[in-house]
């Protein structure tokens, strides 16, 4: 959990998609499938591959979107990332000096997209947004009322 400053308040919280912890798995589920042949050397590939290939991966994929958390407050983008390496940073939004996302035709369809957030630092980049539009004019505008904040006060 992201411990927040005195007077921080929770903006945005940015969510992985659905899709984070489906894909891979049903990848290497389908290179697991021989095409043609008996049904039931199909089922014994099928079962082997999940065993071994998809099972751990998809259960790892399933606490990191459980368990990853990006928070935008009225102050700073907070993320706290991984279960085994962990990546824990805290960047005020004065910060911030731009918010870009991409979309391919897949995101566009299931709507997800890849977020950037450009500091003077450099660029981070969080894949499989949940509606990566929404989270980048969320950030945006945290990022204009703490400036607006900042150079009023």
């Amino acid at each position: 959990m992201i411990s927040l400053g005195k007077d921080e308040e929770t903006v945005y919280v940015l969510q992985k998609h659905w899709l984070y912890f489906i894909v891979i798995p049903l990848v290497i589920i389908l290179l697991g499938i021989p095409i043609g042949g008996r049904h039931e050397e199909a089922f014994g590939y099928f079962f082997v591959g999940w065993l071994f290939l998809v099972s751990p991966f998809a259960v790892y994929r399933l606490a990191r979107y459980q368990f990853d958390e990006i928070v935008v407050t009225n102050q700073k983008f907070h993320i706290r990332i991984g279960l085994i390496n962990k990546e824990v940073a805290s960047t005020p939004l004065k910060n911030i000096v731009n918010v870009t996302f991409q979309q391919g035709l897949f995101g566009r369809i299931f709507g997800y997209g890849t977020v950037h957030i450009h500091s003077a630092a450099g660029v981070s980049s969080y894949s499989y947004i949940m509606n990566p539009e929404l989270a980048k004019a969320a950030i945006e505008q945290a990022i204009a009322q703490e400036t607006t904040k900042v150079t009023i006060a």
